[in-house]
Formats: structure tokens, sequence, C-alpha cells
């Protein structure tokens, strides 16, 4: 295995040397030499981050796995993905790194706690129905299509933030509330 790797390594050693004669004005090129030839010293500081972060490592897989915590394209869970991937490929991780990297932790099982909590749980089903009934008291309202339309667009992405987060924002509740109001006094004129 060690043969094979020394192998590779050398292949794209000869190959890089041929880039960099080629091209010696690409600032580029010396950024992959340099990439190259830290893969060799990485492999001491995998294994110490290995030893030191064994626990935070898979703790952080579990976390980006989570998608119900945070969906991909997120830029928190993007700065996670880049945390684990420094204590995977062996990147020096300074205090500051490492004081990120337990926050990331404690949030997530606050989180994960959170959502366990019956009181939670129970507000949330009572906001998603709150919602449903605003939804349904637009649809017996008489507004034109594009008037429904476009308030059932909004009333949706609040029932989708309520069933992922739990919560509204207070201006969103107060949306919601100015929402029902106008619908209810809609219905009861009709």
């Amino acid at each position: 295995m060690v043969t094979i790797i020394r192998i590779v390594f050398y292949n794209i050693y000869i190959e890089i040397k041929k880039l960099i004669k080629n091209n010696e004005n690409n600032p580029w090129i010396y950024q992959i030499l340099f990439v190259r030839s830290s893969e060799m010293r990485n492999k001491k500081y995998i294994e110490e981050n290995e030893k030191k972060y064994g626990k935070r490592i898979k703790q952080l897989k579990h976390i980006i796995n989570d998608l119900e915590y945070l969906p991909t394209g997120n830029s928190y869970h993007e700065f996670i993905v880049d945390m684990y991937l420094a204590l995977v490929h062996g990147r020096k991780i300074t205090p500051k790194m490492e004081s990120s990297i337990t926050k990331i932790v404690k949030v997530y099982t606050k989180w994960l706690n959170k959502t366990k909590d019956p009181k939670f749980l129970e507000n949330k089903n009572i906001l998603l129905n709150k919602i449903t009934m605003v939804r349904n008291m637009l649809e017996q309202a008489p507004y034109t299509s594009n008037f429904k339309y476009e308030k059932e667009m909004f009333i949706d992405s609040l029932y989708s933030q309520a069933s992922n987060r739990g919560s509204l924002s207070p201006k969103q509740k107060l949306a919601l509330n100015k929402m029902y109001k106008q619908y209810k006094k809609k219905v009861e004129n009709n």
C-alpha cells in the first residue's frame, strides 16, 4: 500500500514539475505543488486528529447527515462541513477552530433536546393548526384567484418554516394574525 502511494505521489510530482516548467508565470501552479507536497505531511496530522478529536469527528459527521437540522446549501451547513473536513484531512486545529467545533456540537445538542420536548411539540402543533385555519379561511373568502395564489404561497412558506423550525418570527406572527382578521371579516361579510 505504501509503495502504491509513493508511486502515485511521484507521478503527480513529475506532472507538476512539467506544469511549472511550461507555466512558470501562473501562481496557481505553485498552489497545486504546495497542496500535493503537504499531503505527505498531513498523514501525521490526520492520525493526530483522529486520536485527539475522534469523538468530535463522529459528532460532526452525524450533524452533517441530519438534514432535518440543516438542509444542504445553507452557509452554516457549509461551515460545519469545512470544520469536519479540517479534522478529517489533517489540518492543524487552532484554539478558535476547536471552540467553534465545540459550539457547533452544543448548539446541535440544544436543538435536539428542544425537538424532543413535549411542550415544544405541543406549541408546534398549535401553530401549524393556526396556519391551516388561516389557509382554510382564505379559501372560503371571495378573493380573486391571483390574490389567493399569492397569499397561499406566503402561507405555505410559513407552514414549511413552522414545521421545520417549530416557530415563526414575531413579524411573521403579526402578518399571520393580520391575515386571519382580514379573511375572517371578508368571510363574515360575504
